[in-house]
């Protein structure tokens, strides 16, 4: 499917920028675009202006970055 497609793409770019990819979901968030959230906020900054998303500095446990996309972000792609 269409959301699949873009969840295995944006995961191979983030991979690129030396990301590790820990997990992914299929679920999209209604009436949002997205939204990138970590406690490194060189990281997400990078993340946020490749795919223009909103940022989020905050402790998101154990992982380095977390990418909520809506449908307004599928819609875009």
């Amino acid at each position: 499917s269409k959301r699949e497609g873009l969840t295995s793409l944006v995961s191979e770019l983030v991979e690129v920028l030396g990301v590790k990819v820990v997990s992914s979901t299929q679920e999209v968030s209604k009436n949002t675009d997205c939204v990138v959230s970590g406690k490194d906020k060189k990281v997400v900054e990078k993340v946020a202006e490749i795919f223009e998303c909103e940022e989020n500095i905050k402790d998101v446990g154990n992982i380095d970055v977390e990418i909520t996309f809506g449908e307004e972000f599928a819609s875009r792609f």
